[in-house]
């Protein structure tokens, strides 16, 4: 038999607020749609881009290792490069807290994408 453990509490947490800033979203979107208010639509459409550069960028291009203090410039100061590498580390656990509007923004975008792109609904 396999060893089947719940997930940690703190799995739980990042998937009710995963499931709760999908909701909120969906129905910002529902509510715009209904009212044909598409140029808040729109707004959405910018709002999502703006925050993945900003995620993009927090988050070090996605990178899964961060540069340690050895691998930074060797002409900085030993200081200087501690810095930047704490600033590069604060930054990416930052960056983790927009993944909760990011993503539910993303899929609704997309719905929209192929909802406008397959239906002759045009306002």
């Amino acid at each position: 038999m396999s060893d089947h453990r719940p997930p940690s509490k703190d799995a739980q947490k990042r998937l009710y607020r995963l499931a709760l800033s999908f909701a909120v979203v969906l129905t910002l979107y529902t509510v715009l749609f209904r009212l044909e208010y598409r140029v808040l639509i729109d707004c959405l459409y910018v709002i999502t881009s703006v925050l993945f550069v900003i995620y993009f960028y927090m988050s070090y291009a996605f990178a899964k290792t961060l540069p340690t203090e050895e691998e930074l410039n060797p002409a900085w100061s030993l200081e200087k490069r501690r810095t930047y590498a704490e600033r590069i580390r604060s930054r990416k656990e930052r960056s983790r807290g927009l993944i909760y509007p990011l993503v539910p923004l993303m899929a609704v975008m997309a719905f929209d994408m192929l909802w406008q792109a397959f239906t002759t609904f045009r306002s």
